[in-house]
């Protein structure tokens, strides 16, 4: 199949902030330190923390390039054998933006590894919007092809038929 050249799936770019909270600081510390993560969702305290991620990766962008928290939201879910901490960024437009992350650490985790899942916004080839599923581990951003509608319960149904597959 080929691609227009002006399809937005060559030509769409992400927002700065709302890329570098999601892929770069998210998921920095999801790998740093997830099971704290979860462990803090799991008291109703992320909120305060993304706030201040948000705000500071805003900060170190020009102005222009900074764009409102408004939106953003986290939840925790526990699934018997995982915790998971859900993070709702401000609602993507662009290719690569994320509708939803997922923090996931085995139950009752304090420390240890924990994963890392994003459903991203994506273009078709006849521009029609789409989502793509994917994780960053250590080695790198992991696409893990055709995602769900960008619904919560979807997007966590669709991450633990994942996690049950690699176990």
């Amino acid at each position: 199949m080929q691609i227009p050249p002006a399809s937005r799936l060559v030509t769409d770019e992400p927002r700065s902030h709302h890329y570098l909270f999601a892929h770069v600081g998210l998921r920095d510390a999801a790998l740093d330190i997830g099971p704290g993560l979860v462990r803090v969702a799991a008291v109703g305290r992320l909120m305060e923390g993304l706030r201040i991620l948000w705000d500071d990766i805003g900060g170190r962008l020009p102005e222009e390039e900074r764009q409102s928290g408004e939106g953003l939201a986290a939840f925790y879910y526990d699934f018997g054998e995982y915790e998971m901490a859900v993070v709702a960024p401000p609602p993507p437009e662009h290719i690569t933006e994320a509708y939803l992350t997922v923090v996931v650490a085995p139950a009752g985790a304090l420390t240890g590894p924990a994963r890392y899942f994003l459903l991203e916004h994506a273009w078709t080839p006849e521009d029609e919007p789409a989502t793509v599923l994917t994780e960053w581990t250590r080695e790198g951003h992991v696409n893990l092809g055709e995602g769900p509608q960008p619904d919560q319960a979807e997007f966590l149904g669709t991450v633990l038929a994942v996690l049950r597959r690699s176990a």
